[in-house]
């Protein structure tokens, strides 16, 4: 996967600056997921499944459940509010049994651009890929360049970070590790060459002079030439 060693600034001071980074920042890469508002949670009691509970992750970021305190577990990856409700429950259960699901993802997004169909916001389901986002957004035109999509994503210094990815490796069954997507993306699929080539001629060549009524004939195709 091509990657660039540069900083791109931005027009304006008050804009944070687009850093493109080599494969060794974990841009691509996919970290435990935490719990948001409005996630879904399947709680599960193994030993007791009478208590089972699904449950909305309240917009203050808690949950109410059966004989404990409202627990707050917005920040919360599902093992760890597993280990936490485990600890309450040892007060009033014998050694709980407890398993944590994120049924589905509250109010989470994508935005995908560019050269797909539909190009805006697609909601996040996790794991999710750069393909199915796009997919979920109309698929890529027949204008697209898989080989230098763009994912953008905030780093661990809040400052947005950029790489390049080629889905074709990914569409050829190849690793899709460096294309799996978090709640927040930006994916920018950029318009090929050769389509760049044609709506220039398309819009410099024919639509202007045919509209002005002007004729021309160089003694070959201009589709040829691109």
């Amino acid at each position: 996967m091509a990657t660039a060693q540069i900083v791109a600034c931005s027009t304006s001071s008050s804009l944070p600056s687009l850093r493109f980074v080599d494969e060794s920042f974990p841009v691509a890469s996919s970290p435990e997921y935490r719990i948001q508002p409005g996630d879904e949670l399947d709680i599960r009691f193994f030993r007791t499944p009478e208590l089972n509970e699904v449950v909305t992750v309240r917009p203050d970021g808690r949950i109410s459940l059966p004989y404990i305190s409202v627990t707050q577990v917005t920040g919360m990856t599902p093992e760890e509010l597993d280990a936490n409700l485990t600890e309450q429950y040892s007060e009033q259960l014998v050694e709980p049994d407890i398993d944590v699901i994120v049924q589905s993802f509250g109010g989470q997004k994508i935005y995908v651009g560019g050269e797909v169909e539909r190009p805006g916001i697609v909601e996040y389901t996790s794991p999710m890929t750069i393909i199915e986002a796009a997919i979920i957004a109309g698929g890529f035109t027949d204008r697209a360049d898989i080989r230098e999509i763009l994912l953008i994503r905030k780093g661990p210094d809040s400052q947005p970070h950029g790489i390049k990815v080629n889905v074709g490796e990914s569409l050829a069954g190849e690793d899709m590790h460096a294309e799996r997507l978090l709640a927040a993306d930006v994916v920018y699929v950029p318009r090929s060459r050769i389509a760049n080539a044609d709506l220039f001629v398309d819009q410099y060549i024919r639509q202007l002079l045919i509209f002005r009524g002007f004729g021309i004939n160089f003694g070959y195709d201009l589709d040829d030439q691109f």
